[in-house]
């Protein structure tokens, strides 16, 4: 945040950087939340309460803000083009998947301020115009922490990150679900071409 100086250190501007490419804030997020869950499950019973006791859970990281307006530069469109840079580098990194791979880059989050840094998963990018102030884009985005900037990934995490299993084709076997239970009726919504292009594609599957 802008405040976030405590007189002690000097204030930094917060850094996104992905596969190289970095975003900096020109304005520091306007609110910045970390959520830190304790995965603690209880169960009830009539002799008393069972905790399970977990660890820590999944870090969320929320931040919101704009992405200013001239800053210190004579271009009156500085924010909307620090807006396009924010949403290009968002969008590259969510769309960085492949099927039946995992995914080996993530999303780099700095604090410089608090001294803290964090390999995060972006889960949403909301954009927010407004008719009062139409010269701001205001942002607000939420993030999955995997890990601590400075900590080495392990060998055997108990987490699996990216589409593992590639994507399936349920189509064409909802299709033929369909078919058998339209045959058990009267009717049948399926033409002749459209049965004959499904038994082509079920050889497929």
């Amino acid at each position: 945040m802008n405040g976030n100086s405590n007189g002690l250190t000097h204030l930094k501007r917060m850094e996104l950087e992905f596969k190289g490419h970095s975003y900096l804030f020109t304005i520091n997020p306007e609110q910045y939340e970390l959520k830190i869950p304790n995965r603690a499950n209880a169960t009830y019973t009539k002799a008393g309460v069972y905790l399970d006791l977990f660890g820590e859970g999944l870090r969320e990281l929320t931040v919101s803000g704009i992405t200013g307006f001239k800053s210190t530069t004579e271009d009156p469109e500085h924010g909307y083009k620090k807006f396009l840079l924010l949403k290009s580098i968002i969008r590259e990194n969510m769309q960085d998947i492949e099927d039946g791979k995992p995914v080996k880059d993530f999303l780099m989050f700095y604090n410089h301020t608090d001294g803290e840094g964090y390999e995060t998963i972006p889960t949403r990018l909301s954009i927010l115009r407004n008719v009062s102030q139409p010269l701001l884009y205001k942002y607000d985005m939420s993030f999955y922490v995997i890990r601590d900037a400075n900590q080495p990934r392990g060998q055997n995490e108990g987490q699996g990150i990216g589409n593992s299993i590639g994507t399936p084709k349920t189509a064409p076997r909802t299709v033929e679900d369909r078919v058998l239970k339209e045959k058990d009726g009267a009717n049948n919504n399926f033409s002749p071409q459209n049965l004959k292009d499904l038994a082509a594609e079920l050889l497929e599957f």
